[in-house]
């Protein structure tokens, strides 16, 4: 058995909740490769990023920003136990700091560190300046836990980040499952991821708001039919050498060996699992549409006692899919999809992503057009002014004595006398000016 080899503050996959003693970070040397919880570490994680990779082993990549907000110069290691599950493999764990890879060390819990400490560590030994900040990255491979029916599980312990100085500001684990369908995820993800997208899974927290670790279990279809067949099959040739071919991608030579199968045997127990085998080898060979027959018969009851709500949702994805591919049309696939959601579980994952698949798929109204506004009223006939001003002034009279005289005249007789007076008092300014230069 290899020894656990991981970094402290990344993320470690475990297989049982009670097993994951979850690294404490940061380490104190009190004595030559002796190490102690160090208490009253001035050293923050700022931010902690991990991708995890998700396939038939696990890759993991994390980022941690630390800040020494002390100021002094502060030296310390971030260590992990080991091994901290007996059937837990972790293979090529590297660290590195500012482009340099650290050194791992083997460290031994003191003597007087307590008994709740556990005997074996492999630490880094990090320094930092005054004030300084520094990037950690790590990356590691494990195999993926694998649970009796097939299912995978992964689990992320995160509580030993609360061992650094103040609350982290951010923490954000992604799983990359590598375009996986959603109805794998069964049971659901524990907590629930904050976003879900095409084969990818993000929990994103600020400040303490992160949970103590991360579950993720999820069940990879073949994997969990051939082994659900293996456990109820027994010890049968028959069924060994239908998984076999099957494993070699014979899946035409799968497909006559299974219906040999069921005309020998006629009903049994198993019989559903092996039929969605075979609509499994239907699919890869592009027969749609016998593949879209018999996982419409295998709805009502897929055969896998205590999995039949993981199949169930997989028949309808399958079948949505299968829909598509024929170009079946919107309309038919979301109605197909619509009557499917008495049967799903709202709050899963899945059910999630049946209720986006049904909006996708639903026709949007038609915007509301805007009102078009209607042009100014013309104004009335009689409230139109008539004529110029002239006819205007024509058309009023002033009262003089008993005489009744247009406006028009008497204002034409008054700027008459006004052209008078103006050219008589012209002429006798000009007289003056005459007399003057006359007698100078």
């Amino acid at each position: 058995m290899k020894r656990l080899t991981t970094f402290a503050i990344a993320l470690c996959l475990i297989l049982l909740p009670g097993l994951a003693l979850g690294a404490q970070s940061p380490l104190e040397e009190v004595s030559r490769n002796r190490v102690m919880y160090s208490e009253g570490n001035p050293v923050k994680l700022i931010s902690y990023y991990a991708t995890l990779t998700v396939r038939g082993s696990t890759s993991v990549n994390a980022t941690l920003t630390l800040k020494n907000r002390s100021d002094e110069a502060v030296e310390f290691y971030i260590g992990t136990p080991y091994p901290m599950d007996s059937g837990y493999q972790v293979d090529r764990p590297q660290a590195w700091c500012e482009g340099q890879e650290l050194p791992l060390k083997r460290l031994k819990k003191a003597s007087d560190a307590g008994d709740g400490m556990p005997e074996d560590w492999y630490g880094w030994k990090l320094a930092f300046a005054p004030k300084q900040v520094r990037e950690i990255i790590i990356s590691f491979s494990t195999d993926t836990k694998i649970e009796p029916d097939g299912t995978r599980c992964v689990i992320y312990p995160l509580h030993y980040l609360r061992d650094f100085a103040e609350e982290t500001d951010y923490v954000q684990v992604v799983a990359d499952m590598d375009y996986a369908p959603p109805y794998i995820y069964d049971p659901a993800p524990s907590p629930a991821p904050r976003q879900v997208e095409s084969g990818s899974l993000t929990w994103s927290y600020a400040g303490a708001d992160y949970p103590d670790q991360i579950v993720l279990k999820f069940k990879p279809t073949i994997q969990v039919i051939e082994r659900y067949l293996q456990d109820n099959a027994g010890g049968d040739n028959d069924i060994a050498l239908i998984l076999s071919v099957f494993d070699l991608g014979q899946y035409q030579e799968t497909i006559d060996l299974i219906n040999a199968y069921l005309d020998e045997h006629g009903d049994f127990a198993y019989k559903n699992a092996l039929l969605t085998l075979k609509s499994i080898c239907l699919q890869k060979l592009m027969r749609l549409s016998e593949a879209l027959d018999l996982n419409t018969l295998l709805l009502a009851d897929p055969g896998f006692t205590g999995m039949n709500d993981y199949f169930q949702n997989r028949i309808i994805y399958e079948n949505a899919w299968i829909m598509d591919a024929q170009e079946k049309g919107q309309g038919e696939i979301l109605e197909y999809l619509t009557a499917q959601r008495e049967i799903v579980d709202g709050d899963s994952l899945f059910g999630r992503w049946l209720s986006q698949e049904i909006w996708r798929l639903s026709p949007r109204p038609p915007p509301t057009p805007e009102p078009t506004p209607e042009p100014p009223a013309a104004p009335d006939e009689e409230d139109e002014p008539s004529g110029n001003w002239l006819d205007s002034l024509l058309d009023q009279d002033v009262s003089i004595g008993s005489m009744e005289i247009p406006l028009l005249y008497l204002a034409g007789g008054g700027l008459l006398i006004l052209i008078i007076l103006m050219i008589v008092i012209l002429r006798r300014k000009g007289r003056g000016r005459r007399s003057h230069y006359y007698y100078r």
